[in-house]
């Protein structure tokens, strides 16, 4: 066996990038093996009975990552690699490969694999390549189709099963407002996520991909801890994953205790939303951490602005590929960084296509999801109302229909409680991240014009930093649900403020009706 190494040629310049591929007879068996070369890091993984390129495709594909910069400036372009990567492994060593790319992610794609397998298994996949081994095929593409149009109909199907399965045994006996606010809310649920599961299969799929795609270009330039984030990112991820199943399912079975006792037929068709609260929950989860990278990486924006980094007297300006190739049995993935003196300006104005890119990344993600927030906000605020009101009054409910084996008031009470909790959770993620990208965005505008009057900038400084405060003045980082409200701390007062309202309107028409 072989042993790929990168080698950057004595005859290369620093504008002017080429390479030399050097094969050693030597190989460690048992991967991942790690050594360094000067200006790279690499990384080398055993995949038994791989498709072998030619050497020729291999120089074409890294010469495609690693090109030659343009103007002194480090280009923002993503790796063009997928189109050559096939693999033929057993899946007991995929596994192994992929538990070791979780434990030790190298790019934001790897990181987010617990939230995109999750979402591919409720039918919200984009099209992302999220293994690394193999493109994203068109067949791969209709699969990933073909399931969510299989959710959606399941949805429908479920949400038609649960109407009918409470029409013939619980409205009868309840109180015609329940049963109107019943059906009110589970319509919105369902609605919201027949809805996440349109967008995902018409427009969305191909939009959250390019999102990931700008994260990973404003990567390679801005982020020098590029693996500690990465891990970070894995872990958060796991961590709500498992807080959300585990309160789903926890609520699942004291629901079914509490309100059915167990009944299987009337088990399995309230079992169609919970499958509804699950895709919602996954689309929320989704949109809080596409937000939350967005405003981490303008975090450290802001931190290089604030740093005195374009003033230093010896700059440099640091380019990170990660890139990943195939040659025989090995899967190499490859980090290089290259080291290019720029002038003040030219780094302002690399910082200032940071910033673009970002703006740019933060409206795809408004589009992909404003219409879903829309549909999720007003679910939770009618379910919120609708909640705390039953609460407040289920010992009266309880009482009145005792006789269909329904629960205690202290047991329906606490399962009201945490609906509520969830959905108060919900729209306080929601509004807290969005409002978080507003504010750092302002944060930008203000070191901007703080380092034009400084006393030792040069005239070409000031020019770009003037172009980069217009910039951020009309590329402001808000997000919204479809343009019909703001997603801020502000909208969450005014959701408290009138579920309160239509709290002490519902208690009053309560006792005008005793």
């Amino acid at each position: 066996m072989e042993d790929l190494q990168f080698i950057k040629s004595d005859s290369c310049s620093s504008h002017d990038l080429t390479y030399e591929y050097v094969f050693e007879n030597e190989f460690i068996f048992g991967g991942p093996r790690c050594f360094s070369l000067p200006n790279f890091t690499v990384t080398v993984f055993l995949i038994p009975n791989a498709i072998e390129l030619s050497l020729d495709s291999i120089i074409d594909l890294e010469n495609s990552v690693l090109g030659p910069y343009e103007g002194c400036v480090p280009p923002l372009t993503p790796p063009r690699l997928n189109h050559l990567l096939y693999y033929d492994t057993p899946l007991f060593d995929r596994q192994l490969l992929e538990m070791e790319a979780l434990s030790n992610p190298r790019d934001l794609l790897t990181a987010s694999r617990p939230l995109l397998y999750t979402s591919a298994v409720v039918g919200l996949a984009p099209d992302c390549d999220v293994t690394h081994l193999r493109t994203e095929t068109s067949c791969v593409s209709r699969l990933k189709l073909a399931h969510t149009v299989l959710m959606t109909i399941s949805v429908l199907s479920g949400f038609a099963g649960l109407i009918t399965s409470r029409a013939l045994y619980s409205y009868p006996y309840a109180i015609p407002t329940m049963s109107v606010t019943d059906v009110a809310v589970l319509s919105l649920a369902m609605a919201t996520s027949v809805v996440s599961l349109l967008a995902c299969a018409t427009y969305n799929r191909a939009s959250v991909s390019r999102v990931f795609t700008g994260f990973q270009e404003i990567d390679r330039t801005l982020l020098d801890d590029a693996p500690r984030v990465y891990r970070s990112t894995v872990a958060t991820q796991v961590v709500q994953l498992c807080v959300v199943f585990s309160f789903l399912t926890l609520i699942f079975f004291y629901d079914n205790l509490l309100w059915y006792e167990g009944v299987l037929d009337r088990v399995v068709a309230v079992f169609a939303i919970y499958v509804v609260h699950t895709v919602n929950l996954v689309m929320v989860l989704q949109f809080v951490n596409l937000v939350t990278m967005l405003n981490h990486r303008t975090r450290r924006l802001n931190e290089r602005l604030q740093s005195d980094e374009v003033f230093r007297d010896n700059p440099t300006a640091v380019k990170t590929v990660n890139g990943t190739s195939l040659d025989g049995n090995h899967v190499v993935f490859v980090q290089e960084s290259v080291e290019i003196n720029l002038s003040q300006a030219s780094r302002l104005r690399v910082l200032r296509g940071v910033h673009d890119r970002l703006g740019d990344i933060a409206r795809r993600i408004n589009v992909a999801y404003g219409v879903q927030i829309l549909f999720d906000v007003t679910a939770s605020f009618v379910t919120l109302t609708t909640d705390v009101y039953f609460g407040v009054t289920f010992g009266e409910v309880i009482s009145r229909s005792q006789q269909q084996g329904y629960g205690g008031t202290l047991d329906a009470l606490l399962l009201s409680l945490c609906w509520i909790a969830m959905y108060v959770a919900k729209l306080t993620f929601v509004m807290g991240t969005c409002n978080a990208s507003s504010a750092l965005d302002k944060q930008t505008l203000i070191l901007v014009q703080k380092m034009m009057l400084r006393e030792d900038v040069q005239a070409d400084v000031v020019a770009e930093a003037q172009m980069f405060a217009q910039q951020v003045y009309a590329c402001r980082f808000k997000f919204s649900a479809w343009g019909f409200f703001s997603l801020s701390y502000s909208t969450l007062c005014g959701i408290a403020g009138a579920v309160t309202m239509y709290l002490v309107i519902l208690l009053q028409f309560q006792q005008m009706t005793r």
